[in-house]
C-alpha cells in the first residue's frame, strides 16, 4: 500500500483508488432530487437534540445553536462525537424514553 500525500496527511491507496477519492464519491442519483419535500417533520413533531459536550468535531455551542433554530428540547451528555458507540445502552434508553412520550 503506497500512501499518497494530501496536505500533511498520508492517505492509503486501496486497489488503485485513494481513500480521499473514495470518501467523496457520491451515490448514483435516484431521480428524487427534484421532488418536492414538503414541510420538515420537526415543524409538527416535538424535536430533541442530544448535545455531546466533549465533541471535538462539532462544538457544543454550535450544537445548541442548531437545536435552538428548530426549537428542539436539548439534553447534554459529557461524551464525544459518537455517543452511539461509546454509550449504546444509554442511547437506547434515551431514544426509548423519547419514543414513549410522543
Amino acid at each position: 500500500m503506497t500512501p499518497i500525500i494530501a496536505g500533511r496527511k498520508a492517505l492509503p491507496r486501496f486497489k488503485g483508488v485513494t481513500a480521499s477519492h473514495a470518501a467523496v464519491q457520491k451515490l448514483p442519483r435516484l431521480g428524487i432530487d427534484g421532488a418536492a419535500a414538503g414541510s420538515p417533520a420537526w415543524r409538527q413533531i416535538p424535536s430533541h437534540y442530544l448535545i455531546a459536550t466533549q465533541d471535538r468535531a462539532l462544538p457544543a455551542t454550535t450544537q445548541q445553536e442548531l437545536a435552538d433554530r428548530i426549537g428542539a428540547q436539548t439534553t447534554e451528555w459529557d461524551t464525544g462525537h459518537g455517543p452511539m458507540y461509546s454509550r449504546p445502552k444509554d442511547i437506547a434508553t434515551y431514544l426509548h424514553t423519547l419514543a414513549k412520550n410522543l
